[in-house]
């Protein structure tokens, strides 16, 4: 499923993609991978990105809807 996702990433020719946990970390690919939220989280309050769309999906479980108020 994760190494699914990652190949349908790459077919997007997205400018930046970030993925959430140790899931992706097995497959050879070249995006970005947080371990957890609060990884995430502090790469965004460090980056503070601005004029970018960005999408943020995953399971509940991972609390990806606090990066959203966040953002």
């Amino acid at each position: 499923e994760h190494e699914g996702i990652i190949r349908l990433l790459e077919s997007c020719q997205m400018d930046d993609v970030l993925l959430v946990g140790e899931e992706f970390m097995p497959w050879k690919h070249l995006f970005k991978v947080f371990l957890d939220k609060e990884a995430l989280e502090e790469a965004f309050m460090k980056a503070k990105p601005e004029g970018k769309t960005i999408l943020l999906k995953g399971s509940n479980s991972v609390g990806l809807g606090k990066i959203a108020e966040m953002l």
